[in-house]
Parts: structure tokens; C-alpha cells; sequence
């Protein structure tokens, strides 16, 4: 049976730097109360340096749309192409697939030391239910996302970073 749960949200915490116009900086941190019934252990963040170079596979995960029904969660196994120190981007021509509208959010899998890990969060993928270009993710090891924000608002701390944007 594919899981069916809802969870409340207690509070989030946007990255302070989050620019909707280019999605650098597309990570959020949800406060999910539980009360002990959860039964859920969280993936462990990558540690710097991640190692990954154009032509490596992560293994992605999401609900987004596809062909068939966005009610099944579905993993697959993608290629790098473009790397920054900000985003990974998989490269989902040739009938690759991937990342598909819909699967903000979700994660970019590896494996290191024997432990599989969050190497990005799910920004966005082409808005087709083909699936069949690109699909981008934050990097989570890059300073100014796991050192000055995530691991800050984990433990409960202000992020270091303000905003970017000019208001």
C-alpha cells in the first residue's frame, strides 16, 4: 500500500535568501510535531564535500506528475549534467526521466560511507508530465545553505544569512 499520511505543520523557516525569480536558495524547514507515533527516522544531511561531478547518478523521490497518477510516490535514478555550488541538475533527455513537476521538495539520494544521504532538495523540473529535460536541486552541502542555515534552524538557531533580495 503507497503511504497516506498528513501532518501538521507547526511552523517553517524559508531560507532568508530565497529568490522566486531564479529558485536559488529553494529550501524550507518544516516543524512537524511528533508525538511519538510517527515512527519515522529523518535521512541524514550530505557532508561537504558531496563528490559529485557531471555523469554521477542520485537517486531521486517524489509525487510529482507523470504520465499515470500523481498519487504514487516514485524513485528513480538520474544523471548529473550541469553542477554549481548551489544546484545539481539532472539531465533527463534520451528518456532518462526524473524530476517531474510536482516533486518540489523531495530528495536527491546518495550514498556516502555506506549511508544513503540528502544531497539536494527538489526545486523544480519542466512543467510537462514528460519529465524530459531538466530537473534542478538546491545542493545541501553548499556553506551558505547547510552550514549558515539548515544546521542552524535544525538545532534551533537564527540562520547567520539575511536576504539577498532588495525589498
Amino acid at each position: 500500500a503507497d503511504p497516506v499520511l498528513s501532518l501538521p505543520v507547526a511552523s517553517f523557516q524559508p531560507h532568508p535568501c530565497y529568490n522566486p525569480l531564479s529558485d536559488d536558495y529553494d529550501f524550507c524547514v518544516l516543524d512537524v510535531p511528533d508525538r511519538g507515533t510517527l515512527n519515522i527516522a529523518p535521512i541524514p544531511l550530505a557532508s561537504a564535500p558531496d563528490e559529485l561531478a557531471p555523469d554521477s547518478v542520485v537517486t531521486v523521490v517524489g509525487y510529482g506528475s507523470t504520465p499515470a497518477s500523481n498519487t504514487i510516490r516514485r524513485r528513480a535514478d538520474a544523471l548529473l549534467g550541469e553542477i554549481t555550488p548551489l544546484t545539481l541538475a539532472a539531465d533527463q533527455r534520451e528518456g532518462r526521466g526524473g524530476i517531474c513537476f510536482g516533486d518540489s521538495g523531495g530528495p536527491f539520494l546518495i550514498t556516502q560511507n555506506g549511508v544513503e544521504v540528502v544531497a539536494g532538495v527538489i526545486s523544480f523540473g519542466a512543467p510537462t508530465s514528460l519529465c524530459n529535460v531538466v530537473g534542478v536541486a538546491g545542493r545541501v552541502t553548499f556553506t551558505g545553505v547547510r552550514d549558515e542555515f539548515l544546521d542552524r534552524v535544525l538545532a534551533g538557531k537564527e540562520p547567520k544569512l539575511r536576504s539577498l533580495l532588495v525589498r
